[in-house]
């Protein structure tokens, strides 16, 4: 019944952030930029159920579609409840200066939020839209192919371009 977050980005002096959580089974991404909530996206049915793996995966692919989600590698139906812009991303969101997996820094005051309470493994990021086919390729054998960042949680060393290692703060176990 909780939201966790997956991975999350935000600023510390501003109310902006993109987040990837869970909410209550069902797999939810959100932007806001200095306040303007863009986009709340939320899976319509609980599909990622407690205790069982679950490949997640969110993509904006721009080109007039606006965000899509994942689960096990299947796009999955969503609703935005707020879509004041669904086409926003990273582009616009000036103010972002940090990121964190398994929290989010959405508040504005360097504050984390929405710790997650489980396992999260292998975070990739790609700074181009994968095609279908290849988020199901991630989720059955780990697709690897222009992957910009990597954290496969054995370590705190980014796989993918190698230049953002992680820091471990709080209670992170590897």
């Amino acid at each position: 019944t909780s939201t966790m977050s997956i991975i999350g980005f935000g600023d510390t002096d501003v109310v902006e952030f993109i987040e990837v959580n869970i909410e209550a089974g069902k797999l939810a991404c959100r932007c806001t930029v200095n306040t303007t909530v863009n986009f709340i996206a939320v899976s319509d049915a609980v599909n990622v159920p407690e205790h069982v793996w679950t490949h997640v995966a969110v993509r904006q692919p721009g080109n007039g579609i606006g965000i899509e989600l994942f689960i096990n590698g299947v796009k999955t139906a969503h609703t935005n409840s707020t879509a004041t812009d669904i086409y926003e991303w990273f582009n616009n969101c000036n103010n972002i200066d940090k990121g964190s997996i398994g929290a989010t820094p959405k508040t504005g005051d360097n504050a984390y939020t929405q710790e997650f309470v489980g396992g999260i493994s292998d975070v990739k990021y790609w700074n181009s839209a994968l095609t279908d086919a290849q988020i199901l390729a991630d989720a059955q054998s780990g697709y690897t192919t222009g992957v910009v960042q990597w954290w496969d949680m054995s370590s705190l060393v980014d796989k993918g371009s190698g230049a953002d290692n992680m820091t471990a703060v709080s209670d992170v176990y590897l």
